[in-house]
């Protein structure tokens, strides 16, 4: 029993003995691969957070993708839309110029038909009777002429007294 205690005693500090070497060991292993421990974290860490920055990027191009053939098609729809819209406004425009065209010629005609009437309203001789701008009012013998230029509104009236010959402006 002795032998046997003694022989556990000396397996005992043989143990403890290569436990503290096996520690210097270790703790000398540690600081000669500190850096490599780090280097392995960080890349682990780079690889994970490159997995899903990957990961997210496919899923985004996939998003894109559906965006792009969406968009494709909402814009030939928009553009077969804004086709239509330009050759409506098109449309009326072409359609209101000629309402002004024909409306146009209708004043054109009108004043030609008016500078007519009074063309041939004015065109008198004989007795006419008259209110100079004296306020007076006169009956004399004379020929009256109209001048109609620009628009019918400025209308002259020049009465040639056949008395006194002199010709007197009325408007």
């Amino acid at each position: 029993l002795a032998a046997l205690r003694a022989e556990h005693a000396a397996v005992r500090a043989a143990s403890d003995a290569l436990r503290a070497k096996g520690d210097r060991m270790e703790k000398k292993l540690q600081v000669q691969t500190a850096g490599y421990v780090k280097r392995a974290a960080n890349a682990e860490k780079e690889a994970a957070a490159t997995c899903a920055d990957l990961a997210n990027a496919r899923i985004e191009g996939d998003v894109y993708r559906r965006l792009l053939e969406d968009e494709r098609v909402a814009l030939r729809i928009r553009t077969r839309t804004w086709e239509a819209e330009v050759e409506r406004m098109q449309a009326a425009e072409r359609e209101v110029q000629r309402e002004y065209g024909e409306a146009v010629q209708e004043r054109e005609r009108l004043l030609a038909q008016k500078k007519k009437k009074v063309a041939e309203h004015t065109k008198v001789a004989g007795t006419t009777e008259a209110t100079v701008k004296t306020g007076a009012t006169v009956t004399t013998e004379a020929t009256v002429t109209t001048e109609v230029t620009g628009t019918v509104d400025a209308v002259e009236t020049k009465v040639h007294d056949k008395t006194e010959g002199k010709p007197t402006t009325v408007v």
